[in-house]
């Protein structure tokens, strides 16, 4: 495998200190429209703290969207990375507002991008660029479905609605670009190639934990395995697979050849 098509462990930006009613970065006035983009994606955050943000905008976004000076919000949840975008008009209260919603959590787990570097971010996400797997098919398709969602909740209109259309479209000539070269590769199938070369064999029972496209991804590559999946989601499972418990998870995990 290429060395390209590993990350570069880059450092997370540290926690930005802000003023109530005083923009930040430098650039533009209050009353004007910014962009502003929080993240925590892999780099900088624990899967836990991940976790605990994504279950709590789960529970109460809606108050994000009102935080004073928001016109419009969107956000883009995948398995490593939460980033929410605002476009708003007081970019100081704005994070200043953020940081009081996230309460406990701790805020160097996060990075705040504004503006041009806002819209630099978001483009390389959409690329690929900023992926574990360089070049990973997957999170183009969830910027796409972050902006159509936040444009069907009626919370993205001109400003953020043109925002994410030009990152699916950078996003896809990048994936052309990938494409070409032979290294477009999802993490899930990445990680499932390396722990298949180990093995040295077809598993017999594997234990898949997560949902979305990238697990059903890895059961299409293993054949009759048994699949067992472990998940929080309600819904449909993967064609003949378990459900797993999380107090189950370990007596499943110690019968698995694989865990993914």
């Amino acid at each position: 495998m290429k060395s390209s098509l590993v990350a570069p462990a880059d450092a997370p930006s540290p926690p930005v200190k802000v003023e109530a009613g005083k923009g930040t970065g430098g650039a533009g006035q209050e009353g004007s429209i910014r962009i502003i983009l929080v993240g925590a994606s892999f780099k900088s955050s624990p899967l836990a703290v991940r976790e605990t943000v994504g279950e709590k905008l789960a529970r109460g976004s809606s108050v994000l969207k009102a935080l004073p000076g928001v016109t419009e919000y969107a956000e883009l949840l995948t398995c490593n990375r939460i980033e929410l975008v605002f476009a708003t008009k007081s970019p100081g209260m704005t994070e200043m507002g953020f940081f009081s919603w996230l309460s406990k959590t701790p805020p160097e787990s996060f990075y705040v991008r504004r503006d041009v570097e806002a819209i630099a971010h978001l483009f390389r996400v959409a690329s690929g660029l900023d992926s574990m797997v360089v070049g990973e098919d997957q999170i183009l398709s969830q910027v796409r479905e972050a902006g159509i969602g936040a444009r069907t909740a009626g919370t993205s209109k001109g400003v953020l609605s043109s925002l994410f259309d030009a990152a699916g479209s950078v996003g896809r000539r990048a994936r052309e670009t990938f494409e070409t070269t032979g290294e477009t590769r999802s993490v899930s199938s990445f990680a499932l190639s390396f722990a298949l070369n180990k093995l040295g064999r077809r598993p017999r029972s594997v234990l898949l934990i997560g949902a979305g496209k990238t697990i059903r991804l890895a059961a299409d590559e293993l054949g009759d395995a048994k699949v067992y999946v472990a998940t929080r989601r309600r819904g449909s499972l993967l064609p003949g697979a378990t459900r797993v418990s999380r107090s189950e998870m370990l007596k499943v995990a110690k019968r698995c050849d694989l865990i993914n």
